[in-house]
Order: C-alpha cells, then structure tokens, then sequence
C-alpha cells in the first residue's frame, strides 16, 4: 500500500505464488492449511487493487493473461473452500470466506474484469451461501453485503441486478434442513439494506425486496 517494495518484487510476490498455486494448498484439508489459503486470498487481493490503482507504482504490471487467470482463481478459490473457521484457539484469525469474499472485490472493481462477467459474482455468492451447513459467527456476513454494496456504489453492478438475484433466489423459506443457509442471507441483506440505506442511496424495489425478506427467525 505504501509503496515500499519494487515493481520487480511485486512481480516477483505475483509469479511466486502463481507458480505455486498456493490460493488452493491442500485445499482438501482443514485447520493450518486453510491459513496459507486465507491470507494468500488477501495478498491477491492487495495485488489485484495495486494493479488497479493508477497512481500506483505497479499498475497494470500484471501481465492480460495472468490478471485473468487470477481472476478465474477468485472464483474458483470461493467456491473449493470449505473451512468456514473464524477464530482458532491455537492459529488467531483464519476467516477464509471473508478474505475470499474481500479477493472477489478487488476482481469486481477491477478496471479490467470484463463487464460481462459481473453476474459470475453473484452466481459465486449463491453457491458459496448454499453450501453453509452453520451460521455465520464473525462478520462474513457482513463482509460478503460489503462486497455487494461496493460494487453497486462503484457502479459495477446496478441495484436492478441484485433485486433480479434476490428474487430469484429459492432459500429464503426456512425449513430445518436451510435453517442457517436461511439466517446467513437473511443477514446478508440486512447488512446491505444499511449499508446502501446509510448512503441514501436504495431504489424503491430493492429495499421493498430487502425489507420483505426479513423472516425474523
């Protein structure tokens, strides 16, 4: 963020990791490799901001190839991670779903990320909060409503799309098997209902949406 790396190690960060594919270590396990993919997500994604940010010594030095297949790693990486651990006892924070959900933002608001693949964002959220078998307990919920509310505030994505996706939507009816599936989006949308409603900024339609889909559970 501050600049105190050259541009040849940034490239260097970049390839490294790359190389590796580090985003997916043992992907299959849990607990301390869930680490190295977590705060892997969190470089690329300082990685992918940096190379957007124009006054920035490393914009646009990744390579066309390499921003998309990062981009595609994003989506991918979302949709393979199944450790949800918030706070470890013996590791602190692991949070994989709300640094992926933060890699995801920096691919949105990339000046690069074609336009036409911003719906892939919300097909990724949809599978991501399908899969939850637990409630969410340390502010993923929050983090994934920030990644909707940033891109609509950034224009990425429009207010109509979200309404469309909410609606389309075929979990919000609790029954025991979605109950936390349920409570996760529930919680979703009330974050997003503040965080666009702070900025005065809700059409009729969503927040009719936003509001109606609160069960109250």
């Amino acid at each position: 963020m501050d600049h105190l790396i050259e541009p040849e190690l940034f490239s260097y960060l970049f390839d490294e990791l790359k190389q590796r594919n580090i985003l997916f270590y043992k992907i299959e396990e849990k607990g301390a490799a869930t680490l190295t993919r977590s705060f892997t997500a969190l470089v690329f994604a300082l990685i992918l901001d940096r190379d957007a940010t124009v006054n920035s010594p490393y914009y646009h030095l990744l390579s066309e190839n390499d921003r998309q297949t990062l981009f595609d790693a994003a989506f991918n990486y979302l949709v393979a991670e199944t450790d949800i651990t918030d706070w470890h006892t013996e590791y602190g924070w692991v949070h994989a779903l709300a640094h992926g959900s933060e890699l995801l933002l920096s691919v949105g608001l990339h000046d690069c990320f074609p336009k036409e693949r911003i719906v892939e964002i919300l097909d990724t959220l949809t599978h991501v909060l399908k899969k939850q078998t637990q409630v969410f307990t340390a502010g993923e919920d929050r983090r994934i409503a920030i990644l909707l509310a940033q891109l609509i505030l950034q224009k990425k994505l429009t207010q109509e799309q979200i309404a469309d996706w909410i609606e389309d939507l075929d979990f919000l009816d609790q029954s025991p098997e979605t109950y936390f599936t349920s409570l996760n989006f529930e919680n979703v949308l009330m974050c997003l209902y503040f965080s666009l409603e702070k900025e005065n900024m809700l059409t009729a339609r969503l927040k009719e949406i936003l509001l109606n889909s609160w069960k109250g559970y």
